[in-house]
Formats: structure tokens, sequence, C-alpha cells
């Protein structure tokens, strides 16, 4: 656990000194900054935009290397994460009947179970306010229709 604190606190060391830099030499030059440019001249130089870029780039790496950490330094979580994609990956393996990938949604069978069970009795298509009507009505909400 040690190693990956270490690693994630020198991650966000070196991937914000860029930013810290510039923020110093912003607040030293400021006035001169603010001079050239009443002057009409650019206010600051070339280098500082350019590291400008760099520095968003570091800071959006910053956010995504974190989890690298864990997998370097963390077998479990290596373990763990390779499951959880393997079972991703497994659900949008198969293809359908014209040759495309498709994604089972088994989120939405563990979220509205009663809903599933009320679609699959129910032969008319358009009726899908009555099946909300019965979902409300098990579940004691008052549901008038307007």
């Amino acid at each position: 656990m040690a190693m990956i604190f270490v690693a994630i606190v020198t991650g966000f060391l070196l991937s914000n000194s860029p930013r810290i830099l510039l923020n110093f030499h912003e607040v030293v030059v400021l006035d001169n900054a603010m001079a050239c440019s009443r002057a009409g001249f650019r206010s600051f130089p070339v280098w500082c935009r350019i590291l400008t870029s760099f520095s968003h780039l570091f800071l959006v790496l910053n956010s995504s290397i974190n989890i690298l950490f864990y997998c370097m330094f963390n077998s479990q979580f290596r373990v763990e994460a390779r499951k959880a994609l393997n079972e991703m990956f497994e659900k949008c393996s198969r293809r359908d009947e014209s040759g495309g990938l498709h994604c089972q949604n088994a989120s939405r069978d563990r979220i509205s179970p009663q809903r599933n069970k009320l679609k699959n009795t129910n032969t008319n298509p358009n009726s899908s306010s009555e099946m909300d009507e019965a979902l409300l009505s098990n579940s004691g909400v008052n549901a008038t229709k307007v």
C-alpha cells in the first residue's frame, strides 16, 4: 500500500510541477506582463504559452495514471480488474443476426425485474403506460391520468 501511495504522490507532483512553475513565474512577472499588454505587446513569452499547453496535457494525464499505479503495485486489484473487464467484454462479444455486436443490458434487468416480468406477459407493444401504472400501483404510489 505504501508503494501505491508513493507512486500516486510522485505522479501528482510530477504532473503538476509545470503548472506550479508557471504560476510562480506569473506572480513574479505580473506587473511587467500587464505593462507590456497595455503597450500592445505580448504579455507572456512564447515558452510560457508552450509550457501551458504541456501543463494542461500533464494535468489531464494525472487523472488517468492512478489506475496504472494500482495495476503495477496491487496484484489483487489486477485480478479483480481483469474479472470485471472479462465480464464486460463477454457481454458485448455476442453477435446478433445482422452480424453486429450485441451488448446485453444486464443492469436494466437487475434494476427493474417487475417491469421485465410485465413486459414478457403483456402482448400489446403500445401499452407501456399500463405497465407503468401497474408498477406504480405495486409500489404504493397514487397515479392519476392527466
